[in-house]
């Protein structure tokens, strides 16, 4: 078993200790490396998800009136077969985007490692054999989540459902870097994913929530600002999962080998 396995297992296995202030303090090295091209790379990929989240809502649902067609877009307010759409809609959409996320990632990991990375990096798995596993994954995720999201507010229970979905959320955050950086295929990554935050799940929390407090605070910057926040939650994300199950380099790969 190679190096990167083996420390994946013992996180597993033996568990993981997470110092938050070290953690964070990582990710604010991290970021001031990633911050200006991720500001960047966040600015043109958000234009390209909504203009084409728009254009797909359009097509599906009609352009005629527009303005209606968002507002009715509530679970409680949809018939069985327009969330069936809705969801199918999101499934897609979201597993074509997960490339990007997984980008993003990798973005980080290079900076951290002192590797070139650019804007080139926020696109370089579409053209990789992760490509399905990473599609197929966000679907499931979102499938699960957004599933569950609907069928509770559709009962009555929205406080319910926002809060199953962000659990999900928070229980499989790991599923890119598993899959990126140890091959995993979607359902082995999903549990993997589910086992590595149960063993400490309030740390990792707090880990999030940090870093989506500080992208918020990009708002009071006009709005504008928050592109350079954003990319800190890259950070935070890419920091604890190299804490929990560190990322062995390609050149240290090779320097194992040969001994």
């Amino acid at each position: 078993m190679n190096q990167k396995h083996t420390n994946l297992d013992e996180a597993l296995t033996e568990g993981y200790h997470i110092e938050i202030g070290e953690v964070l303090d990582k990710s604010f090295n991290n970021y001031k490396k990633i911050v200006l091209i991720g500001a960047a790379a966040i600015l043109i990929t958000s234009i390209v998800i909504f203009a084409i989240y728009i254009a797909i809502l359009g097509i599906v649902f009609g352009f005629t009136d527009f303005a209606k067609t968002i507002s009715g877009l509530q679970p409680q307010l949809m018939t069985g077969t327009a969330k069936i759409i809705m969801l199918s809609v999101m499934m897609v959409i979201s597993g074509i985007f997960a490339p990007i996320k997984a980008g993003f990632i990798n973005m980080a990991h290079n900076a951290e490692n002192n590797l070139p990375f650019g804007l080139n990096n926020i696109f370089e798995f579409y053209s990789s054999t992760h490509f399905k596993d990473l599609f197929v994954t966000e679907a499931i995720v979102v499938f699960i989540s957004s599933g569950i999201s609907f069928c509770l507010q559709t009962i009555g229970y929205p406080g319910m459902s926002v809060f199953v979905s962000y659990t999900v959320m928070l229980f499989l955050v790991f599923t890119s870097p598993l899959i990126i950086y140890y091959d995993l295929k979607p359902f082995e990554a999903i549990a993997v994913s589910i086992k590595l935050v149960a063993k400490s799940p309030l740390k990792i929390l707090l880990l999030l929530i940090v870093g989506f407090i500080f992208a918020f605070l990009g708002v009071f910057g006009l709005c504008i600002g928050i592109f350079f926040t954003v990319p800190f939650i890259i950070s935070i994300l890419y920091s604890t999962f190299n804490e929990i199950a560190p990322i062995v380099k390609a050149d240290d790969l090779d320097e194992i080998g040969t001994l």
